[in-house]
């Protein structure tokens, strides 16, 4: 790997799935790694340094297929490996070109923004990437001609069953209600009476709300349709770089307390259109309309604005 990897990413560049190989490799490699050394401090220092070799290659092709990333952090800081236990020359000649290699990332990195931040504004990733993207464009478009026709028919829907409530009750309220004579008193029994019919018909009408698939902001909207599509070598790359900084920098963090009620691959108004084989994501920690048992059934009559509901 010493002698002949460089040259092999070289040779790669221009194949848009060798990030996928690599990332393949790392995982492989440390899955492996991570039991057969154990504690070891030597050993692990040996398999942190492995995977950041791996990772330069992958931040390499990921720049290489989208360039928009070279203006980010590459998230480690240059002295990441100031801590590893190296003795071999070859070891600390990787180890140099590693933090070499971060040095020189940051110096280009001119956004301050994270690629992992939560914030949505002019410069995150996910915003400047929309929009140069023809695709994610089109894809926005066609998320928001679908949702007009959901919408129209959701509306029709509304109307249909508020005429069908109003005619029920016209039609109970024409008539009286029914008694049995066949008793030494009336007796009033609902199930043949026509009148409850009717009204139990008209009480019984209800309806699923609609929930616009994204934010009413434009912008938040523009990152929403981007993470539904990243850029292949762009997802690879960000969800190998949390797994070294969550998996093997913060095994043992906690998990936050926020955790999101719905992620983005999960939610019914965009599921068509997700891609879903990453692990990083967007999600939101207040639960969709239309998982929510006493919103998304709404009763008959009622009005748009309880109906037709904003995401």
């Amino acid at each position: 790997m010493e002698r002949n990897f460089k040259s092999w990413v070289a040779s790669s560049a221009d194949n848009t799935r060798t990030p996928d190989v690599i990332a393949s490799c790392f995982r492989e490699y440390y899955s492996g790694a991570k039991g057969f050394y154990g504690a070891n401090a030597e050993d692990n220092s040996i398999m942190i340094l492995t995977i950041l070799d791996l990772w330069v290659a992958l931040d390499i092709l990921a720049i290489q297929q989208c360039p928009l990333l070279m203006q980010y952090s590459p998230e480690f800081p240059p002295e990441f490996l100031h801590g590893l236990l190296l003795h071999s020359s070859s070891a600390l000649s990787r180890a140099l070109d590693v933090e070499e290699y971060l040095h020189r990332r940051h110096r280009e990195a001119f956004q301050v923004t994270s690629i992992f931040s939560n914030a949505v504004h002019d410069s995150c990733f996910a915003v400047k990437y929309f929009r140069t993207s023809e695709y994610l464009n089109r894809l926005y478009d066609e998320i928001n001609t679908n949702a007009e026709r959901e919408l129209e028919k959701k509306r029709e829907e509304l109307s249909s069953l508020n005429l069908q409530w109003s005619a029920l009750v016209q039609q109970a309220s024409e008539l009286s209600h029914e008694y049995s004579n066949d008793d030494p008193v009336p007796i009033h029994k609902e199930n043949a009476c026509q009148k409850c019919r009717l009204e139990r018909q008209a009480n019984s009408l209800n309806i699923h709300v609609y929930e616009w698939p994204l934010p009413s902001s434009t912008m938040h909207a523009q990152r929403v349709v981007f993470e539904l599509s990243p850029p292949h070598a762009f997802a690879v790359w960000r969800d190998v770089t949390y797994k070294i900084l969550r998996d093997i920098g913060q095994p043992t963090a906690p998990d936050p307390h926020d955790k999101p009620q719905i992620l983005l691959d999960n939610f019914s108004g965009l599921f068509p259109w997700a891609v879903n084989e990453y692990r990083v994501t967007i999600g939101s920690i207040t639960k969709s309309f239309a998982d929510q048992t006493h919103y998304k059934i709404v009763q008959i009559p009622a009005q748009e604005s309880s109906v037709l509901l904003h995401n």
